[in-house]
């Protein structure tokens, strides 16, 4: 296993879906902290414009695909004599505008990766982090994970589902040393965002809410959520900018405060039921 100058040994994290966006932000920010990172994409490999070959292994992964989930960890744990300190569920697709003109196989496909992908890492990714003292599952989920969110209502189940996955085996796994949360960005300036929005897909909170977040400030959460192990009740859902912190707090407000809130954010005051 890769040890370090003074006999240490080396951490390690598997990242899903990290080619580009979040993904990419979170591998060179566990990089740069001395990880050796598993960067896997389902394009395969990708130019990191930066000498990291020592710390870096790239792979192709279809994470909807539990077979090649399987060969991708396999692949990576070759590097690291079978530790897995960290897995980020990353990799992730979005289906936005409105419910009624979406299309079924795009819907599917959202769950296939987005839901299922999770899932499947967990399953290839537990004998390491069994056998790896105070590892821990990263799943990065949304905002929108803590109220409907009109515009993005399939994406948005997908990350209820998320949330849920996370709370469970966070308890399930406890047995184990393993921890399990996850991290809720609001809207993120990423290429698959703005693509969309290139496509001229009507989302208005995002108009209303401005994106002002970068994969940096995800991977900077991570990272620091990562650290908390210490707290003697460590957090399980990390919220990314001050609207998802908010919607975070949800269980606090009455009940009609969320769902009134996000009326307010995607400016819906036409389309009153």
């Amino acid at each position: 296993m890769p040890i370090d100058v003074i006999g240490m040994r080396r951490k390690s994290v598997f990242i899903s879906g990290a080619g580009r966006g979040i993904g990419r932000a979170i591998a060179e920010r566990f990089l740069e902290e001395g990880y050796i990172v598993g960067a896997y994409t389902r394009s395969g490999h990708f130019e990191w414009g930066k000498d990291v070959e020592d710390n870096l292994y790239q792979g192709q992964v279809d994470v909807a695909d539990p077979e090649s989930y399987k060969a991708a960890m396999e692949d990576f744990m070759s590097h690291t004599g079978g530790q897995l300190d960290i897995l980020v569920n990353n990799a992730g697709v979005a289906v936005m505008g409105e419910f009624e003109n979406q299309k079924y196989e795009d819907e599917k496909a959202l769950f296939d990766v987005n839901v299922m992908g999770c899932i499947n890492g967990v399953h290839v990714a537990l004998p390491y982090l069994k056998d790896t003292k105070d590892s821990q599952i990263v799943n990065i989920s949304s905002g929108a994970s803590f109220t409907g969110t009109p515009d993005l209502a399939v994406y948005s189940a997908a990350k209820f589902a998320i949330k849920g996955l996370t709370e469970a085996l966070d308890i399930e796994l406890m047995k184990y040393g393993i921890r399990v949360i996850d991290v809720n960005p609001m809207f993120v300036k990423t290429d698959m965002v703005m693509d969309g929005v290139k496509a001229g897909v009507d989302v208005p909170i995002f108009k209303t809410l401005g994106l002002t977040l970068v994969p940096e400030d995800v991977a900077d959460v991570v990272y620091k959520a990562t650290r908390d192990r210490a707290r003697k009740r460590p957090k399980v859902h990390w919220p990314v900018g001050w609207q998802a912190r908010i919607l975070s707090h949800q269980h606090l407000l009455p009940n009609a405060l969320p769902r009134a809130l996000t009326r307010l954010m995607a400016k819906r005051h036409n389309k009153q039921r």
